[in-house]
């Protein structure tokens, strides 16, 4: 055999792998589409009036179960003319319509709706269900994210006809499509929610707004879900917990007399599932907009939400005393007991509602010398490190024990310590018998300045 038939059969293998490989991809793509249900049939299942022109037929056309099923054929028929290794196959097959083209025909299909209809209103309708069908075909996920910003879209100009009952089955309909996929998209459902609750409002019908609200409120909030602290000194948690709230405050803003339904739910979510703010969220400003707002028919449901938003400080990290003492707290021990280290950078940089709860925590950890409390607060190499004995245990210990012993219970008793320090209880050294007046005192006064 020469050298040349040689490289002739390993191109022809070559081509035949290739082409295998394509026909077997485009007959599981076709299959696939297939055995979802057809756009124009399920859309006419959930649309209260169906009309086309000639213009969306063909527009429809493009993704029909049709169209599908003459790409198939022709797929059959090229593949059985051709040998598996011809190159003229492999161009054949490089011409069909892939998974990935496919799905951009459902974009290119979404803007050309409303540009075919000659009625506005029904434009949107039609739109509005055709995106309802984009979120309902799993394998369309590669655009549902822009599918809801379309649906969020659509929907704050079809809400605000005169006859607002005819809104109510579109919000019913909005909002069973968004409990499918709030696991997936919470915040952009969120930022949907909100969009809507403007249109919603500005309508300044009693009925719909209230339908509205009975809606939301059925979908559910975004707890914090905190799962501890990573190697990255981060803590992880619910990151669309803060923004579930600012959209509930922004809703209520809008008519806080017409929202107490709104206002008593996000009072109890809070109270149930706990509220976790970092200080970079700037959520003070938040807490400032809601409160001048109108809020004197509703003032005893905003006083018990209040109570419940943990905003500490009215700026970015620690500042003024706080830092002072938990960076003398830390250099008194040159650095080098762990956990204090890390209580130290927490209150700087990562301070949020839960650096409260650490501290007494730390204090607790000191009296009982139990360090499990402690684990969801630090990184877990972090807590590996902790030791339950030594010099930066044993002489906090002490001073809790004798705090008990004069019926000062930590964490609460020993949390409000006056400013000036717990006098001669400090005059101890921690981890020895000699005087030394500093480390007792700067590990008192941090918990007093963060209260």
């Amino acid at each position: 055999m020469s050298l040349e038939s040689h490289g002739s059969i390993q191109v022809s293998r070559l081509f035949e792998a290739v082409n295998l490989l394509l026909i077997r991809y485009y007959r599981t793509s076709f299959s696939y589409w297939l055995n979802q249900d057809d756009p124009v049939a399920w859309m006419q299942k959930h649309i209260d009036e169906w009309r086309l022109n000639l213009e969306l037929e063909q527009v429809f056309d493009q993704i029909s179960h049709a169209r599908v099923k003459k790409w198939r054929r022709q797929l059959d028929v090229r593949s059985a003319c051709l040998e598996p290794g011809d190159s003229e196959l492999t161009r054949d097959l490089l011409a069909f319509t892939g998974f990935r083209k496919f799905v951009g025909l459902y974009k290119t299909v979404s803007r050309q709706i409303f540009r075919h209809c000659s009625d506005d209103t029904y434009g949107r309708h039609l739109k509005l269900t055709f995106l309802f069908y984009i979120i309902h075909v799993s394998g369309l996920f590669m655009i549902h994210k822009d599918s809801l910003h379309e649906i969020n879209q659509t929907l704050t100009k079809l809400i605000g006809d005169d006859d607002f009952k005819k809104d109510i089955p579109i919000v019913n309909q909005t909002f069973s499509l968004f409990k499918e996929h709030k696991g997936r998209y919470p915040e952009t459902l969120l930022d949907c929610i909100y969009k809507i609750g403007e249109a919603v409002y500005k309508t300044g019908k009693v009925e719909l707004i209230n339908h509205f609200i009975d809606r939301v409120v059925n979908h559910g909030f975004q707890f914090p879900m905190i799962q501890g602290t990573g190697e990255d000194w981060q803590i992880r948690g619910n990151t669309a917990h803060v923004k579930n709230i600012r959209v509930f405050l922004s809703l209520i803003c809008q008519h806080p007399k017409k929202s107490k339904r709104l206002l008593s739910a996000l009072i109890i979510y809070l109270s149930i599932g706990g509220v976790f703010i970092k200080d970079t969220d700037l959520f003070p400003r938040d807490i400032t907009g809601f409160l001048n707002a109108d809020i004197e028919g509703v003032y005893n449901l905003v006083k018990q939400l209040a109570r419940l938003l943990p905003a500490f400080f009215n700026e970015i990290g620690a500042e003024g005393q706080l830092r002072d003492i938990s960076t003398e707290l830390d250099e008194s021990c040159h650095r080098r007991d762990r956990l204090i280290h890390f209580l130290r950078k927490q209150c700087h940089v990562e301070s949020s509602s839960r650096i409260v709860e650490f501290i007494q925590q730390v204090m607790i950890f000191w009296k009982t010398k139990d360090k499990a409390p402690l684990e969801p607060f630090v990184p877990p190499s972090i807590f590996e490190e902790i030791q339950t004995s030594g010099r930066y245990v044993d002489g906090p210990g002490h001073i809790m024990q004798y705090l008990e012993e004069k019926k000062t219970v930590p964490p609460k008793g020993f949390s409000h310590v006056p400013s000036g320090g717990p006098g001669p209880v400090c005059g101890r050294g921690f981890g020895s018998d000699r005087p030394g007046p500093a480390p007792g005192s700067a590990h008192a006064s941090v918990f007093s300045a963060a209260q």
